[in-house]
């Protein structure tokens, strides 16, 4: 008996067909309710097209696929990898137009395994930062190096010609300049198709950038952050009218502005102990080789929403993003789970009791504040408190 994937195999490959262009789903509206168009043919100029149904089979197929070789899952991007099947599939088609049923699936599977290895080896991404706006000695986390644009030189990246910093670098450059980035995050990543290898590549600074946002103060480092990622103005800028009276409010935001180069150099030496343990959090999210994989994963995922938070203009997004975050790094799976997972973090990690205040300026116990944060989030994300309200 044949394999499910097999079947979609065969299923995707007979309903690939060939159309004049204005009968296509690129051209006419109706078309689209029947086909998907891939390609069209410059031999003949007609459009090639799976039927809907075929289509599906396409996205069965490939989700099999997935299963069967997990880097396909974790080191290709899903629409590019379900793209390359079609296509592949289409090629398969031309071989065998005249007898579909000498195609075979482990061919398919050659050539996406050819495909793949296309992408073998090292791919650095340069990821523009803003951290502080001074110059400031470089530092790893992990197998991410942090320059400020004074230290770096992209000719030590293979990088060899200038024609080739003026083509490539052009709108980079621009890029730099228009949003005020002061530092370069370098980014190596193995073995991974490209769309996903640049995805990796920011999560992975993201995750960098967190660890940075637990070693500075909140007031320092709020607005720390990838420019290809959620980012402030480095100047905010406000104007209101009022019975005719103009009002006007500029001040500047740029993360560590207060924060002498010397105080920063400082955080990131007397913390080498906690940047390692949380660089070597980021190379598992790069290699994904680890002992304790769900570990490591829980606490990646934790750090991922505590940047959103810690970077959250609005209050009550903050506190829930915040809440998301210790709830991945518990495993709390439930409110109830978190509550008490909480509870018992408190203990551990400050000793302190339920009935003991969070501070010595507060009345605010631990219970109230855990009970507070829990059900924030819980209304907030049920929609039975308003996002936009202050209270």
């Amino acid at each position: 008996m044949s394999s499910p994937s097999f079947k979609d195999f065969m299923l995707a490959l007979k309903s690939i067909q060939k159309l004049p262009l204005q009968d296509s789903p690129l051209v006419n509206p109706i078309a689209r309710k029947h086909f998907v168009q891939r390609k069209i043919d410059s031999t003949d100029a007609k459009a090639i097209v799976f039927s809907i149904e075929g289509w599906h089979s396409v996205c069965k197929l490939t989700e099999d696929l997935r299963k069967e070789e997990p880097k396909y899952k974790s080191k290709t991007d899903l629409l590019v990898f379900t793209d390359t099947v079609a296509d592949k599939l289409i090629d398969i088609w031309k071989q065998y137009a005249n007898n579909l049923n000498k195609a075979s699936l482990d061919e398919l599977r050659s050539v996406l395994e050819t495909w793949f290895s296309s992408y073998s080896g090292t791919r650095y991404h340069f990821i523009p930062c803003n951290i502080i706006l001074r110059p400031a000695q470089s530092f790893n986390i992990g197998d991410i190096r942090f320059f400020h644009l004074n230290e770096f030189n992209p000719y030590d990246f293979s990088i060899h010609k200038k024609i080739d910093y003026d083509d490539f670098f052009k709108y980079f450059n621009s890029q730099i300049k228009e949003r005020d980035a002061n530092w370069i995050a370098v980014v190596p990543v193995k073995d991974c198709e490209k769309k996903r290898s640049a995805e990796k590549a920011n999560l992975a600074v993201d995750l960098s950038l967190a660890g940075l946002q637990l070693l500075i103060p909140e007031r320092f480092s709020k607005y720390i952050a990838r420019i290809t990622g959620q980012i402030f103005p480095s100047y905010l800028s406000t104007v209101s009218v009022n019975n005719g009276e103009v009002s006007s409010d500029n001040k500047r935001i740029d993360p560590c502005l207060a924060l002498r180069t010397c105080v920063f150099e400082e955080r990131i030496s007397s913390n080498s102990k906690s940047l390692a343990s949380i660089g070597n959090r980021v190379s598992f999210y790069l290699s994904e080789e680890s002992n304790f994989p769900r570990l490591e994963q829980a606490w990646c995922d934790a750090a991922y929403w505590f940047h959103e938070a810690i970077s959250e203009p609005l209050d009550t997004i903050a506190i829930a993003k915040a809440e998301t975050s210790m709830e991945i790094l518990f495993s709390a799976e439930n409110s109830k789970n978190s509550s008490s997972r909480l509870t018992e973090a408190f203990g551990v990690f400050f000793g302190l009791k339920p009935t003991d205040t969070i501070g010595k300026c507060t009345t605010i116990t631990v219970k109230d504040f855990i009970t507070s944060i829990v059900k924030a989030r819980s209304r907030i994300f049920h929609g039975t408190f308003s996002t936009l309200g202050k209270e």
